[in-house]
């Protein structure tokens, strides 16, 4: 009997049938284009085949994308597909329901499911449907139980069962509900699974009720032109939209290069380019072609390859860190025979393993995959850093960074201009002079100037003397030595050229050194200013002792107290009223709570605090007759508190010193 149904299904079916594919957006180069034919004699034929027909790929790889431009042909046809997920599905009358639903939206209305209930079983004609849950009857149905059943068949429709790999039933379970409708009821049957999936792979009983259910199993191929189409009309952003649509072929290049054939990914990865462009986007930026290209190419590369997990965003922090020097040098080059690390796969992949020019820095491609977004202060520091976007403006220093764009009239110019401005004390900010000297220690040690590296090194330390002579030295912020200086490594987002060489190492040392003194200069200027901001404003003096996001801080991480009076500080203590002396130990506990961070500058307040203990407890003691308020709080409960702070730090200091004796002895 089964071999007369095969054959007459043989028969029936013939050539493949005509179809407009322009109307349902399946196009003729689809990489599924055989996979259709035959989906299309399985699904039209008269007889039925008495199998089911499995599509099987990794997740990603689109097989509920295919299957929904599936049923839009089969719906022009005047076929009936019936869509089914099994993701968490855990009983076989959750499939019922959903063909319910999907048969009669309105009786498969989760609010009229009490109301068919009750009809059902009254087996009444009349249904009463309360629209709106009000608590009032809004309409009739008059319908008799033998035309609702008729109405709830699947009598007729092709089923389609996807996510199998996540049903919660047992897999047997599910195919041998699925087979009712193959074997019993002559269904034509489409099961959508990933057979890699763990639920699937270890299933002793998969492979022995897959071969009596599932006829056929084909692999679906991911055909990203179609889905590209697709997912461009879901990008919301105009502009964005008419890029990404403009360069179709280098985003799918992109997707190729890649090879992960998962098409989640690449929607995902237009839209990561739709939200950047927004963030960073003017009037004149869509003209810039070059930049436009490598932005579409970063962002496209870095969002697939991170939701691949082979990039994280400390990864691509690292590529602002490309040093050029080391390619000058084949010493520095990895061996042949060295395995590469995934990341380090991934990247070679897309050409970023090498020096790469990227069209914004890399922290900000960091900052906006890791956040989610990109801040108006680091799109306008990236388009300002950007060596797509560089014109006369743009500072000679960052024009060399990217040395390898350069011509040899170029180099010459800006080499000569970095220099001059560098000896002429034109660099103040510390990532512009550090920048500015790391480049020129680079280019003289591998001749590409006059300059030794040993003499533009002894001309970089001058420059930083007479900097601090002059007060040009930037003294830097609190905890921030920099402003735009983010570690010791990189600034604007760009690494220091050379950062890792003896030469840039010793004058790093240098310039920290000079502008520690520097630094401490201006807490000594300032502590002046600050003290008597105890008294006329207790609330700004106590915002500048401990780190606050959006109010500055001047003395969060600098030893402060080092340069105060301790006579001063009680004089004023004892005359400030309780809510001052309160605020006073609060900032003080928040200031020292966690001991082992900053331990140096910490250290260095120490003395100040046990000479305030001991000048505060001798006036409080020396009080005669009755007390203030303001008095007792400091008897009662600031001098206790501070004495636990002290004995804190006295204990922590006496674990240090244990411990740099012991490591000395081994």
């Amino acid at each position: 009997m089964e071999s007369q149904r095969l054959n007459a299904f043989t028969c029936t079916i013939g050539e493949p049938l005509s179809w407009d594919y322009s109307a349902v957006q399946l196009q003729i180069d689809d990489p599924n284009q055989a996979l259709l034919h035959f989906l299309d004699r399985y699904c039209l034929c008269d007889v039925s085949p008495g199998y089911a027909v499995m599509l099987r790929g990794p997740w990603g790889s689109g097989k509920t994308w295919f299957i929904d431009r599936y049923q839009d042909k089969l719906r022009s046809e005047g076929k009936r597909p019936l869509y089914v997920s099994l993701f968490g599905v855990s009983k076989a009358s959750d499939i019922s329901d959903q063909f319910f639903a999907q048969i009669h939206p309105i009786l498969g209305n989760a609010k009229v499911q009490k109301t068919l209930a009750l009809a059902k079983s009254l087996l009444k004609g009349t249904i009463k449907i309360d629209w709106d849950g009000d608590g009032k009857d809004d309409g009739n149905l008059q319908i008799a139980m033998p035309e609702l059943e008729k109405w709830a068949s699947t009598e007729g429709a092709i089923l389609i069962f996807d996510d199998l790999e996540r049903c919660s039933m047992p897999i047997e379970d599910c195919l041998g509900f699925i087979n009712q409708f193959v074997e019993h009821d002559g269904y034509r049957v489409l099961v959508l699974a990933n057979e890699e999936a763990k639920s699937i792979a270890r299933d002793s009983g998969f492979a022995a009720i897959k071969e009596k259910v599932i006829g056929r199993t084909f692999q679906i191929k991911p055909n990203a032109n179609a889905a590209l189409t697709h997912f461009l009309e879901e990008v919301s952003s105009r502009k964005a939209h008419a890029i990404l649509a403009e360069r179709s072929d280098d985003v799918l290049a992109v997707f190729h290069r890649a090879e992960y054939d998962n098409l989640r990914q690449l929607r995902q990865a237009i839209f990561d380019f739709s939200d950047i462009w927004d963030c960073i986007q003017t009037d004149t930026l869509g003209q810039k072609i070059e930049f436009v290209r490598r932005l579409l190419n970063d962002v496209l590369t870095l969002s697939i390859e991170h939701r691949a997990g082979t990039l994280t965003v400390s990864d691509m922090n690292d590529l602002g860190m490309q040093d050029w020097s080391k390619y000058f040098n084949d010493k520095e080059k990895n061996s042949d025979d060295t395995p590469l690390s995934l990341k380090e796969l991934a990247l070679n992949r897309h050409g970023l393993d090498q020096e790469p020019v990227l069209a914004l820095m890399a922290s900000a491609y960091a900052e906006f995959f890791g956040q989610g977004n990109l801040s108006d202060a680091t799109a306008k520091d990236s388009l300002a850093n950007s060596n797509y976007l560089a014109n006369e403006t743009t500072a000679s220093w960052r024009r060399l960074w990217y040395l390898h764009s350069l011509t040899d009239e170029e180099f010459q110019a800006f080499s000569t201009d970095v220099y001059r401005r560098l000896v002429a004390l034109d660099y103040v900010s510390e990532g512009e002079l550090l920048h500015a000297v790391s480049i020129m220690l680079s280019l003289a040690s591998q001749g590409l100037i006059k300059k030794t590296k040993k003499k533009m090194a002894a001309i970089a330390k001058k420059v930083v003397r007479d900097s601090a002579a002059e007060k040009k030295i930037d003294p830097g912020s609190s905890g921030d030595r920099s402003g735009s200086f983010s570690g010791d490594g990189a600034a604007f987002g760009l690494g220091f050229t050379g950062r890792e060489t003896k030469e840039f190492q010793d004058f790093f040392a240098y310039y920290r050194q000079q502008q520690t003194t520097a630094r401490m200069d201006m807490v000594r200027q300032r502590s002046i200013d600050w003290m008597p901001m105890l008294e006329a404003n207790p609330e700004l003096w106590s915002k500048h002792l401990v780190r606050s996001v959006n109010d500055e801080s001047w003395f969060s991480e600098d030893p402060v107290f080092a340069f105060v009076s301790p006579d001063n500080f009680v004089e004023i203590l004892c005359r400030v009223p309780t809510p001052t002396i309160e605020k006073v130990q609060r900032s003080l506990k928040e200031r020292y709570i966690h001991p082992h961070e900053y331990t140096k500058w910490k250290l260095q307040e120490l003395p100040f605090l046990q000479k305030v203990y001991a000048k505060l407890s001798k006036k409080v003691k020396s009080h005669r007759g009755p007390i203030s308020l303001s008095k007792h709080s400091l008897k009662t409960w600031f001098l206790p508190g501070l004495e636990m702070m002290i004995r804190d730090w006295v204990s922590f200091k006496s674990q240090l010193g244990n411990a740099s004796q012991s490591q000395a002895g081994q």
